[in-house]
């Protein structure tokens, strides 16, 4: 079998309890293919020597309510492993919200998550050529969206 990553000489930490233990890790189609003692093929193959190879982490505490809408990455957590974000925390987020309420709700939001003025929704580009924060939460989740939490989460980032 080919792997499309060999993961080789880390330190394995399972997320069950037990010791770490040195060994490789084979990922297949997106899917861990082996934990431990696997070789073979693979597309690339990484030297983890001096490494840890865990589960992703969960970030229970976030605030990426907004940021989600522009940032495809969601530093700093995506640099640190985490791989699963919890969202509303605070009792504060985009959603649920009344049509109408989308203004109110972002002028609350620059305070909490530091998002640049709603002056620049009126802004068609920000930095770099690319959406400012309130536009892209604007334009990515129109109020149509904002009324419940599925719905605010299920609209597209605005990121491509």
């Amino acid at each position: 079998m080919m792997f499309d990553y060999l993961i080789e000489n880390a330190t394995i930490v399972d997320g069950l309890g037990g010791k770490p233990s040195k060994g490789n890790v084979a990922i297949a189609d997106g899917k861990i293919a082996g934990v431990g003692d696997v070789s073979g093929p693979a597309r690339e193959t990484i030297n983890a020597d001096g490494a840890y190879a865990t589960p992703g982490w969960v970030d229970v505490h976030t605030h990426f309510d907004g940021q989600v809408s522009w940032d495809d990455k969601l530093d700093p957590s995506f640099s640190h492993g985490v791989t699963s974000v919890v969202m509303g925390n605070c009792g504060v987020g985009f959603a649920p919200c009344p049509r109408g309420g989308e203004k109110r709700m972002i002028e609350l939001m620059e305070g909490v998550e530091d998002i640049r003025a709603l002056r620049s929704m009126k802004e068609s580009n920000g930095e770099n050529g690319k959406p400012s924060p309130s536009t892209s939460i604007t334009s990515a989740r129109g109020s149509s969206r904002w009324t419940s939490a599925p719905r605010y989460r299920i609209a597209p980032c605005a990121t491509t």
